[in-house]
């Protein structure tokens, strides 16, 4: 596709708070301080841009960090059903001290919790 005008872009947001009794990060042990109910939503928030040829997506989640495993699966996952590739795929977080440390979670369980 060709764009002919330069660049398209668009913009969304998605409230992806978790299950009640989720471990919250931020203050040493994530199992300390469970989440009890939901004060605020924990969106990501993701920008696409593209040129018609390639297409770059920035998203910030409301998270305390990203870990390169987390950022590995993620990425791979928009590769996979997005046909963008990996490295065009940037995620940084907000250092939300108040939602959950993904890195203390398995795989699994971070997967099906964000594909909701």
């Amino acid at each position: 596709m060709d764009y002919k005008n330069g660049l398209r872009g668009g913009y969304g947001r998605l409230a992806i708070n978790p299950p009640a009794g989720i471990g919250l990060g931020g203050f040493g042990n994530t199992n300390s301080r469970l989440s009890e109910k939901v004060l605020d939503d924990i969106c990501v928030t993701c920008t696409a841009i593209s040129d018609g040829e390639n297409t770059v997506l920035m998203y910030s989640v409301d998270f305390l960090g990203v870990s390169l495993n987390n950022y590995r699966i993620i990425s791979a996952w928009v590769e996979e059903n997005l046909s963008i590739p990996a490295e065009n795929v940037f995620i940084t977080a907000t250092h939300n001290h108040s939602a959950p440390d993904l890195n203390f979670y398995k795989e699994e369980v971070m997967a099906d919790w964000l594909g909701r």
